[in-house]
């Protein structure tokens, strides 16, 4: 069983103002194990009290701030508030430096390293700038990098509210990266002794995750499923990095010699982007293939 001790080290002298801006000694506590066999490191610490009314009170203006890939940077606030007594704060500095989380530097933002900011006796506000660097990439879900301040000088008490932040870099609110799939064309054509048809579905932009997706052949007009060509659904995917995916369709050879060209419906039925389904707009294009049924022996 551990015991805690205090003891009080002195009592606490009425103040006036803020003459005394040092923080003063309340108590000593100690640490005792009543039975002798807890070794306890340190055994004893210090409890101390501050005078609100006397300290700066400095901080972010915010602890979260969303920007757009595209804006290249973000304007970050740092505050005072004057304490309620004691006059003007003299002055002091904070240090900024950056943290990668999801977002990491280089690649997503120019890192601050011991950035110094100086406040003089009357500043309220200070800012600085994030710059953010635009990769190209569609990141899902948006990456976020994290700021954080520090006191490195001053001769007052100063209390910091908010000392850390994150940044969410907005890569779904660009235009361009609202995932959009199609088809590489809006009609293909094929010869019907050709066996088969390469159909492709393109993404507008590299992504970095994978997208899901099916692509379905039906009938839709002259060609009939299981004679002219074979029906289905196709589960497929894009990789992260890439752009585009092609799968091959079966065309059957009927041998009907006076026919004329047929066609088919290929379609994009369903696509999935994991976590954010809700953000996929997918353009749902009708392929029609046009089947060449001229043979040989079909020339009067």
């Amino acid at each position: 069983m551990l015991e805690i001790l205090v003891t009080p080290s002195h009592s606490l002298l009425p103040t006036m103002g803020c003459v005394r801006l040092r923080p003063k000694l309340l108590c000593q506590i100690s640490l005792v194990s009543s039975t002798g066999s807890i070794t306890i490191s340190p055994s004893q610490g210090r409890v101390f009290i501050h005078q609100p009314e006397c300290a700066i009170v400095v901080g972010l203006d915010s602890t979260i701030y969303t920007i757009s890939e595209s804006q290249g940077m973000v304007e970050v606030s740092t505050f005072v508030q004057i304490p309620s007594a004691g006059g003007a704060p003299r002055p002091f500095s904070l240090s900024v430096s950056t943290e990668d989380n999801t977002a990491g530097s280089p690649a997503d933002f120019e890192a601050l390293r011991s950035h110094i900011i100086q406040f003089n006796t009357g500043d309220t506000v200070h800012n600085f700038t994030l710059t953010i660097a635009n990769d190209g990439i569609c990141e899902v879900p948006n990456e976020n990098f994290i700021v954080n301040i520090t006191v490195v000088s001053g001769t007052q008490p100063i209390f910091i509210t908010t000392h850390r932040a994150h940044v969410i870099v907005n890569d779904m609110n660009e235009p361009e990266c609202v995932p959009t799939v199609s088809f590489s064309s809006e009609t293909y054509v094929a010869a019907e002794s050709a066996g088969s048809v390469e159909v492709c579905v393109i993404l507008n932009i590299p992504y970095s995750f994978v997208l899901e997706f099916t692509i379905n052949a039906r009938d839709i007009g002259s060609a009939t499923a299981g004679v002219d060509f074979v029906s289905g659904k196709w589960k497929t995917y894009i990789l992260p990095g890439a752009t585009d995916r092609c799968i091959n369709i079966t065309i059957l050879n009927d041998d009907i010699a006076l026919e004329e060209n047929e066609n088919f419906a290929v379609e994009i039925v369903m696509a999935s982007v994991p976590t954010l389904q809700q953000l996929l707009k997918l353009s749902l294009l009708i392929v029609t293939l046009l089947l060449s049924h001229l043979k040989r022996h079909c020339t009067e």
